[in-house]
C-alpha cells in the first residue's frame, strides 16, 4: 500500500488480511520525496525491491533514489535511516444516504474481522480502523541532491539545437564493434559536483538561536590576525639595511616581530 508521498516495503493485497490487526508485521518506511501516483515507478527509482532489501539489510547504506534511472550519468539523491515507532492504518468510512441505505467507501467486508469501529448517528457515519502493520525503520530524504548534468550538446559544434547524446555515449546491450569505432562526442562530467550534501548551517543555527539576529561579525579583543602594516614592513627594510647577513631569527629578535 503506497500513499502519496509514502512508498511502503512488503505491501498486503489479499483481501483477507485486511481486516485483521496485523501488530506482527514489520514495514519499512520511505519517505518518498515527491507525490506518488505510479508506485511501480517510485519503486524503479529507489532501484526496486531487491535495491530496498539490499539497502536496509546493511548496517550503514543509505538509499538512492535516481529520478532518471535508465540515465548512468543521473547523480542520486540518498535517504538516510532513521529508527521510528510508527503504525500504518486503514480508515475505511461509511455513510448513509437519505434513503437510509449504507454506503461503504471500501469493498472490503468487515463482518467477523477485528477492526476497530465508531461511530456517528447524528451524521450517519462509520469509521472503521484496521492496523496493516508497525513500522520500525523509516528512509528521509532530508539531504540535497547533487546537480545534474544532461547529455546534451549543441547540434552543430558550438552552435545549434541541443541535441541528447545518450545513445553515443552509452550502448544498448552488447556494444558492437562498429558502435566501438565510432565516433563519439566530447562528455567527461565530474564524479561529484558538490563536496557534501548537508546544509552548513551550525554556526548560524547556535548563532541565532541564543537570540542574536546581528549577521555582523562582533569585535574580537589582543592584537589584529596579521603584523604585516606600513610600520611593521619599514622596520623589517631598516633592520635588513644595516646587515644583509642577518638571518631571519635576528631580524625576528631585533624587529620584535614573529
Amino acid at each position: 500500500m503506497i500513499s502519496p508521498g509514502y512508498v511502503n516495503h512488503n505491501t498486503m493485497n489479499t483481501e483477507d488480511e485486511i481486516d485483521i490487526h496485523r501488530f506482527d508485521r514489520k514495514l519499512i518506511l520511505v519517505e518518498y520525496p515527491g507525490v506518488v501516483e505510479n508506485e511501480e515507478k517510485a519503486i524503479r527509482t529507489l532501484g526496486g525491491l531487491q535495491n530496498i532489501s539490499t539497502t536496509y539489510s546493511l548496517r550503514n547504506r543509505r538509499l538512492e533514489l535516481r529520478f532518471r534511472p535508465d540515465d548512468a550519468f543521473s547523480k542520486p539523491a540518498c535517504g538516510d535511516k532513521h529508527k521510528t515507532l510508527s503504525l500504518l492504518l486503514k480508515i475505511k468510512i461509511r455513510r448513509k444516504k437519505k434513503n437510509e441505505q449504507l454506503l461503504c467507501d471500501s469493498s472490503a467486508e468487515d463482518s467477523d474481522s477485528s477492526s476497530s469501529v465508531c461511530s456517528d448517528e447524528s451524521t450517519n457515519t462509520r469509521c472503521s480502523i484496521v492496523v496493516m502493520g508497525r513500522i520500525e525503520t523509516a528512509y528521509r530524504f532530508k539531504n540535497l541532491c547533487d546537480f545534474q548534468y544532461l547529455t546534451m550538446n549543441p547540434e552543430f559544434g558550438d552552435h545549434g539545437q541541443m541535441v541528447c547524446k545518450y545513445d553515443s555515449l552509452v550502448p544498448i546491450g552488447l556494444p558492437t564493434a562498429s558502435w566501438l569505432a565510432g565516433s563519439a562526442p566530447y562528455f567527461l562530467p565530474p564524479a561529484t559536483f558538490s563536496r557534501m550534501d548537508t546544509m552548513q548551517v551550525y554556526k548560524w543555527f547556535s548563532h541565532f538561536k541564543s537570540g542574536n539576529m546581528s549577521t555582523e561579525d562582533m569585535p574580537c579583543p589582543g592584537h589584529p590576525s596579521t603584523g604585516r602594516n606600513d610600520e611593521n614592513i619599514a622596520k623589517i627594510k631598516c633592520a635588513i639595511a644595516e646587515d644583509r647577513r642577518k638571518t631571519i631569527d635576528e631580524v625576528s629578535e631585533q624587529t620584535n616581530l614573529s
